[in-house]
């Protein structure tokens, strides 16, 4: 699991971030995936090359991380960011 310190002040202390790390916390088992910044790259920029900070989610579980990141952002441009990207995925 992510160091919390890594992300105070960034995101929530909520059961909804817990949620996040959760299933951002072990690489899917199926063959067809995403790769997933656990900490996004737009947000966390000197943690975009760290090994620790990618996992390999399935397409429902990355769906679902990228739901929940705008709702954990503290401030309002990371949230912007988080809803970019989620507005991306959905097409």
């Amino acid at each position: 699991m992510i160091d919390k310190r890594l992300y105070e002040g960034r995101f929530t202390q909520s059961e909804l971030t817990l949620k996040y790390l959760e299933i951002c916390s072990k690489d899917t088992e199926e063959e067809d995936f995403e790769t997933h910044h656990i900490l996004p790259k737009s947000i966390f920029p000197e943690f975009v090359a760290a090994g620790w900070n990618l996992v390999k989610l399935s397409y429902a579980e990355h769906y679902l991380a990228h739901e929940i990141l705008p709702k954990i952002c503290l401030n309002e441009r990371d949230e912007y960011k988080m809803l970019y990207a989620w507005n991306f995925i959905n097409g």
